[in-house]
């Protein structure tokens, strides 16, 4: 297991870009009955900062949840491309509507038929606090090229795939 810094920019990138490529997450409230309840969720954007964004209406559960117990966690899983993330942070709605504006795409229309200014649509910030990624695929391939350069340093190889990213 490595421990990264979601500080450096770099670090950073490496998880956007990550999450960028699974987009659907389940996003995973607390229940006023302190049940864990989950439900799928499309990103709209990662932002410079690291902070995932959503769209939710102020009615749904997870709003609803967030309002008494705004500790979440977020979970990418994409088996085909062997990418695994799980996310922890807090949650708070946003209701700016110059930014519901920004993050809007004409996809999310299905979702939100009256667009942007749909009455009730706020955006769902979640700022990271902390962040784990398992990229199986690249150990996969890599495995072979580590063991090799290490057995050749007579060094143990490195073929850890864990990457754990805190804010």
């Amino acid at each position: 297991m490595t421990e990264l810094s979601l500080h450096d920019d770099e670090n950073l990138m490496s998880l956007k870009t990550n999450i960028e490529k699974i987009k659907t997450a389940m996003i995973s409230t607390i229940t006023h009955s302190t049940r864990s309840h989950a439900s799928p969720m499309h990103t709209v954007s990662v932002d410079e900062y690291g902070a995932l964004w959503f769209y939710a209406y102020n009615d749904s559960q997870r709003v609803l949840d967030i309002s008494e117990n705004n500790f979440v966690n977020v979970i990418y899983s994409s088996p085909e491309k062997g990418i695994y993330i799980s996310v922890t942070g807090y949650a708070q709605l946003i209701s700016d509507r110059k930014l519901l504006h920004k993050y809007w795409d004409e996809d999310y229309r299905t979702w939100a038929p009256d667009g942007p200014d749909a009455p009730g649509l706020y955006l769902l910030k979640i700022s990271v606090s902390e962040a784990e990624m398992w990229d199986v695929e690249t150990s996969a391939m890599t495995r072979f090229a580590k063991t090799t350069i290490a057995k050749i340093r007579d060094e143990q190889p490195n073929l850890d795939n864990h990457v754990i990213y805190h804010h």
